[in-house]
C-alpha cells in the first residue's frame, strides 16, 4: 500500500494502524502529487490509499491516473466519495 497525504501526523497514524495487519505492507508515503506520481511508478503499489483534496490537485496526478488504472491495465480501480463539512468531492 502506498500512503498519499499532506499531513505526516495522518500518514503516521495510517502507518501505525494497518502495521498491526499482517496482511498489508506499507511500502511506501507521498505528502504530494508528483511525489506520488514518482512512487506510484518507482514501488508499483497494490493499494492507493490518498488524501483526495490534497492529492488531486495536481494536474499532472489527474493526467496520469487514467493511464494506469482500469480495465486495460489490470490495476483496479475503487473510487471513495467523500464530504465534509467544507468541501464535497
Amino acid at each position: 500500500m502506498l500512503l498519499a497525504d499532506d499531513h505526516a501526523i495522518f500518514r503516521d497514524g495510517l502507518r501505525k494502524f494497518f502495521d498491526s495487519d499482517e496482511g498489508i505492507t506499507i511500502v511506501g508515503e507521498a505528502q504530494n502529487g508528483a511525489e506520488c506520481i514518482t512512487l506510484l511508478s518507482k514501488l508499483k503499489p497494490d493499494i492507493l490509499l490518498l488524501d483526495l483534496p490534497q492529492i488531486f490537485r495536481s494536474g499532472a496526478f489527474n493526467r496520469f491516473m487514467p493511464e494506469r488504472s482500469g480495465p486495460t491495465t489490470g490495476c483496479p480501480v475503487t473510487r471513495v466519495v467523500s464530504t465534509d463539512r467544507c468541501n464535497t468531492i
